[in-house]
């Protein structure tokens, strides 16, 4: 073989090896399209209504159960991502008019004893000059197997000025997850 030859080779070689290692690093690797969550005081899970309701404290395996789910529905392998173009999917977080929660199906509250500060990927989140506080979130659980935008409303604390019920919204944000297991495990809570 000539000299050109083993270079060429060589140079395939490497090429297709760097390809692998990007590849199977890029499958196992996973991002997430979540907003900073932390832990809260209490989850609540509802099912068709507000009354119809499970609590759950953090030392119970439910709660644990609940939120690693969470969690992890809005992580996806990054090569999927990719070839899907999700790969830069940013949470969007949305104004809207005071609205009403509707309870139909399955609803996830993370319920918080100290206000929380909306913030995603370290940024806070400003409304009219000022942080946007947060007592509670809802999470609209979809039984839909693929990753999709979904919602999760943003309840103000009672003590702020943006705070007109516990279950009324005037910001949320949407992002890139797929809740379908969330969804089956939630539903198994109520049979």
């Amino acid at each position: 073989m000539t000299k050109k030859t083993k270079i060429l080779i060589a140079t395939i070689l490497i090429i297709v090896t760097f390809t692998t290692i990007s590849l199977v690093a890029l499958s196992l690797a996973k991002v997430s399209h979540c907003m900073d969550i932390n832990a809260p005081s209490q989850i609540v899970v509802y099912y068709n209504k507000s009354s119809t309701n499970i609590v759950f404290e953090p030392n119970d395996e439910e709660y644990k159960s609940i939120y690693s789910s969470i969690k992890k529905a809005y992580k996806q392998p990054m090569l999927k991502a990719l070839v899907d173009n999700k790969l830069f999917k940013d949470v969007k977080i949305i104004e809207n008019d005071n609205s009403p929660i509707n309870f139909k199906g399955i609803k996830i509250s993370f319920v918080y004893n100290t206000p929380q500060v909306v913030k995603y990927k370290s940024k806070l989140y400003n409304h009219n000059g000022e942080n946007y506080w947060y007592g509670k979130l809802i999470f609209d659980i979809t039984q839909d197997d693929a990753y999709q935008y979904n919602t999760v409303a943003i309840i103000p604390p009672e003590n702020s000025n943006m705070y007109v019920s516990a279950y009324s919204y005037s910001l949320y944000y949407s992002g890139y997850c797929n809740f379908n297991s969330v969804y089956n495990n939630a539903l198994q809570l109520f049979n």
